[in-house]
């Protein structure tokens, strides 16, 4: 029997773990902090939608991915930058406010 590993085991057992572990390069800003704390469940679910696929096709492999490996690989700016731009803080009255109220009139 080869040994545990236990970094491993963590992270199986804690998946916000290995999702708030593998995003924290992202994190940079309160916005993008927000949207990571949001998003833990789209992206669990988006890893187990691909282990049902595998095995509703009959190819689940022997070994399947851990969750800490598929974090491992995400791209957390491919899915910030899908999002709508009001979800990713951007809107035009940020950039365009209306005058009346920096004119005092």
């Amino acid at each position: 029997m080869p040994p545990i590993d236990w970094n491993k085991f963590f992270l199986e057992q804690k998946p916000e773990a290995a999702f708030l572990g593998a995003g924290a390069g992202f994190a940079t800003s309160p916005l993008r902090r927000r949207f990571l704390q949001s998003q833990f469940e789209n992206v669990f679910k988006q890893y187990m939608g691909g282990l049902g696929q595998q095995a509703i096709a009959g190819r689940l492999p022997e070994r399947p991915q851990l969750f800490g490996d598929f974090m491992r690989n995400f791209d957390f700016n491919r899915l910030f930058s899908q999002q709508p731009r009001v979800a990713r803080g951007a809107s035009s009255g940020f950039f365009n406010p209306r005058t009346r109220f920096l004119f005092g009139f």
